[in-house]
């Protein structure tokens, strides 16, 4: 299962070479920009290139960055929301590691960047082809070999009763039941998607019929961004289990001190 294996070795790249992206690299990463793009812009998220990393690093020192920490990258994509309504940060994040995932096919690593303390001008310097609000972007360069590859730990992810419920969320779920569904290998890599701090504040709900997400304790839009990578990894892994995941951003009741994502078949 080739999206288990990425789950498992996915990680942040925090240190690039001080390597400018071949033009070659860069030819192909457009390409897949504008892939991504022709459905990210159907959500109102618009994905674009820079790639001079040294001006973004400048301008953006102090005001960014992952854990507070602008990352020096060769080149970064910004996650342009062209309306800031909970659906476009959310499918922002889905599709932002759609191109985590093609990136890594063609050899460049990458990492989540937080912008929300930079004001307006200087993103506008940062981003020029900005035209709505950055609040994330993405560091992509050249990796070292090896350098934070590898598979966590088990004891840095909950356990599957930790975060999936079974009818209620006085339930946790037993991993016989998740068996009897199918959804037992999908769920134990599902884990290792990533979120912000590592908090992994996704709460899943199962009923009969579908699987319900929630965000425990939610806290803006970093947890809708949350929302939008751990689907985007459920709908890779439904898919290599041969099912077809459709998710509805509908509206339901939040759950006390669980906020009501969307609901996905299964």
């Amino acid at each position: 299962m080739l999206m288990a294996n990425f789950m498992k070795t996915r990680k942040s790249i925090r240190d690039f070479k001080d390597k400018k992206i071949k033009s070659g690299d860069v030819k192909k990463l457009n390409s897949i920009i504008s892939e991504v793009n022709s459905l990210a812009k159907l959500c109102s998220v618009d994905f674009h290139l820079e790639e001079n990393g040294a001006e973004v690093v400048e301008v953006l020192k102090g005001k960014g960055g992952y854990a507070g920490t602008m990352i020096l990258a060769p080149a970064y994509i910004a996650m342009d929301i062209e309306n800031e309504v909970p659906e476009a940060y959310i499918y922002g994040a889905y599709y932002m590691e759609d191109l985590i995932t093609k990136l890594q096919d063609i050899g460049l690593g990458s990492c989540w960047i937080s912008l929300h303390n930079a004001d307006e001008e200087s993103m506008q310097k940062a981003f020029p082809d900005k035209t709505g609000k950055i609040e994330f972007a993405l560091g992509i360069g050249y990796p070292y070999a090896n350098l934070n590859i590898g598979e966590e730990k088990y004891s840095s992810r909950l356990g599957l009763e930790d975060f999936i419920y079974d009818g209620d969320f006085n339930t946790p779920i037993r991993i016989e039941t998740l068996e009897s569904y199918g959804l037992d290998d999908l769920f134990y890599y599902l884990r290792y998607a990533p979120s912000s701090k590592n908090l992994q504040p996704w709460r899943f709900l199962i009923t009969d019929s579908e699987v319900e997400l929630y965000i425990e304790n939610f806290d803006g839009h970093e947890n809708y961004v949350d929302a939008g990578i751990v689907m985007y990894y459920y709908t890779k892994l439904a898919e290599a289990s041969g099912i077809r995941a459709k998710w509805n951003l509908d509206e339901k009741p939040d759950a006390g001190n669980k906020k009501y994502i969307g609901t996905v078949n299964f």
